[in-house]
């Protein structure tokens, strides 16, 4: 689907033209003559998951734009725009990206939305792949005494993340491994996504407190901004029906 972002300037003839734009573009992948293709005009944030729930689709991808660093900042805005109101699994896309990934990061902080983006994850990793599954602490940095709340903090986490692994690998046929992180947690997350070559970077998405929007949202955001792979955003819930 293509959705244009000035509809005044969008006549019926150039809807037309771009649509064959779009058939044109996908006419060699294996399948894409059974696809259905539209063009529409509109708020690409607001058309796009319109379109998603009027047809009852159960991911959205969006690319990220090209490689000269205009096109990457406006492929990124637009994806963070959909996501915001993304009620169904939400994948970035870089131009750069081929196949699945042999190697994903899943940001693992416990809840529900975070369990269903390390699923997703684990189904789309092969079996020759890894899984690296990532919490990152807080208290970054500080001292800790054995018993002081610090101390529980990081064996709890530890805990919790060994049992989330658990029952990740019940699902997956890739290896797994865990990491604790410290730091601010968007960049821990994309430095380990780098250093390991990661190919998809996997988080929960948001809830509908004003916390967790302004705090967890500004995580994903910057992920989805500095990202050079391919990102993953699981909805808290799984779609009714």
């Amino acid at each position: 689907m293509l959705s244009l972002g000035q509809p005044a300037s969008v006549d019926e003839e150039s809807r037309r033209e771009l649509l064959d734009a779009v058939r044109r573009a996908v006419a060699d992948i294996p399948g894409a003559d059974r696809w259905e293709k539209v063009a529409i005009t509109g708020t690409p944030s607001e058309e796009i998951n319109a379109i998603a729930e009027r047809w009852g689709a159960t991911m959205l991808i969006l690319g990220l734009g090209h490689h000269n660093r205009l096109d990457r900042i406006f492929g990124s805005e637009t994806a963070i725009a959909v996501m915001r109101h993304a009620r169904i699994p939400f994948v970035a896309v870089p131009a750069t990206s081929r196949g699945l990934p042999e190697r994903a990061l899943v940001g693992m902080d416990f809840t529900d939305a975070s369990m269903a983006a390390a699923h997703l994850a684990a189904q789309l990793v092969p079996q020759h792949g890894v899984l690296y599954v990532a919490h990152v602490c807080a208290f970054a940095g500080a001292p800790a005494e054995p018993g002081d709340l610090i101390d529980l903090y990081r064996a709890g986490a530890r805990a919790k993340l060994d049992d989330v692994v658990a029952k990740i690998r019940h699902q997956a046929d890739c290896a797994i491994e865990s990491f604790l992180l410290e730091g601010e947690p968007a960049d821990a997350i994309l430095s380990l996504a780098k250093r390991e070559a990661c190919a998809l970077i996997a988080l929960g998405g948001h809830e509908h407190g004003l916390v967790d929007r302004i705090l967890l949202g500004s995580i994903r955001t910057k992920v989805l901004r500095g990202a050079a792979c391919s990102v993953l955003i699981a909805p808290p819930t799984p779609r009714d029906g």
